[in-house]
C-alpha cells in the first residue's frame, strides 16, 4: 500500500469502529474521496453506499457497535424499553432515531450487510427527542418510551417498562 494511503489510513483511527462520511473526512485530507475508495478496494475499510464508509474495528454484536460509533442515534421504541425494562420482551428489530437521512440510510444498509434488522426513523428537530446518555449509549427517557410504545400499540413493552421503572418515573 502506497504510504500517501498509509498515512490517510492512520489519521481514520479516531473513527474506528465508526461510519464516516466523504464529506466530513474531506476536513482531514481534501482528496478524502479518492482515498476512501482505494482503502476499501484494498479492503481496509469497508464501503456502505451513499458516500458512507465503515472504519473497521471488532464489534461483537448491534449494541457494541452503537457504542462504538460516533454519530447521533438515539435507541427508542421497543428497542428503548428492552432496554429499560431489563429485556423482559425481546425484540429481534432495533429501532432508532437519528437527524442525519443519510447517515440513517447508511446505518440501515450497514445494519443489512451484517444481518442485523434495524429500523430507521429520521428526526428533524433533534432537541424534541428526550433522551439520556447511558455509558456511550443515548436512550430514549422512559416517560417519552412508554408513551411512544402505547402509540404503536406495543402495551407489553409500555407496561414491562412501567413495572418494572416505577420508582424512577414522574407520573405526571
Amino acid at each position: 500500500m502506497p504510504e500517501y494511503l498509509t498515512e490517510f489510513n492512520k489519521k481514520l483511527e479516531p473513527y474506528k469502529g465508526s461510519l464516516v462520511r466523504v464529506k466530513s473526512v474531506k476536513d482531514i485530507e481534501h482528496r478524502a474521496k479518492e482515498y476512501l475508495n482505494k482503502l476499501s478496494k484494498e479492503g481496509k475499510i469497508e464501503r456502505v453506499k451513499w458516500g458512507w464508509y465503515w472504519v473497521p474495528t471488532e464489534v461483537n454484536d448491534f449494541w457494541d457497535f452503537l457504542e462504538k460509533d460516533k454519530n447521533f442515534k438515539v435507541i427508542s421504541a421497543q428497542t428503548a424499553a428492552s432496554f429499560w425494562n431489563n429485556d423482559f420482551i425481546h425484540r429481534d428489530v432495533y429501532v432508532l432515531k437519528v437527524k442525519d437521512r443519510s447517515y440513517g440510510r447508511a446505518l440501515k444498509e450497514f445494519a443489512k450487510k451484517k444481518g442485523w434488522n434495524v429500523e430507521v426513523e429520521h428526526s428533524k428537530n433533534t432537541s424534541k427527542i428526550k433522551y439520556r446518555k447511558v455509558g456511550n449509549l443515548l436512550v430514549e427517557d422512559i416517560e417519552e418510551n412508554v408513551i411512544e410504545c402505547l402509540q404503536k400499540w406495543a402495551f407489553a413493552d409500555a407496561f414491562a417498562t412501567l413495572y418494572k421503572n416505577m420508582g424512577k418515573i414522574n407520573l405526571d
